[in-house]
């Protein structure tokens, strides 16, 4: 399973869930920073690259938000951690490439950007995740003596 950090325990509690749950293995490493306010986003996904010769690294930033579940923010960015791990999705220089196709950069929230494939994928896995991670906490804490 991916090596999740980060500071707040529950989100790499719920982020070693999503890695479990979606096979991402454990040559993957995912850095998880919250922020208070991001302009524009709830959250994203950087692969980096350069950052290790060993292992797969990726940031994940999620915004604190009132307006968003940060949980359902997290699973969305974890189905695009696996997707760049599989080689479905990559970086091109001005676009993504999904499946070897390159797609040119839209505006996040615009419709294209809700209808790339890579992004119908993610919003549909992150429902599923959540689903089953509110069925463990709550099995989980069922278990728990009073």
């Amino acid at each position: 399973m991916a090596i999740i950090d980060c500071k707040k325990n529950s989100f790499a509690k719920a982020a070693s869930f999503f890695a479990e749950k979606l096979g991402i293995a454990d040559d993957v490493f995912v850095h998880i920073k919250v922020k208070k306010k991001m302009k524009g986003m709830f959250g994203y996904c950087e692969y980096l690259p350069e950052a290790c010769d060993v292992l797969k690294t990726f940031l994940i930033v999620i915004e604190n938000s009132k307006y968003e579940d940060p949980y359902e923010v997290l699973a969305h960015e974890m189905v695009h951690v696996w997707q760049y791990v599989r080689g479905d999705l990559a970086d091109g220089n001005g676009h993504s490439i999904w499946k070897g196709e390159a797609y040119p950069d839209t505006k996040v929230g615009s419709e294209e950007y809700y209808f790339s494939p890579w992004e119908l994928e993610a919003y549909g896995y992150s429902v599923g995740l959540i689903e089953l991670y509110r069925r463990e906490l709550c099995r989980t804490q069922k278990k728990q003596p009073s």
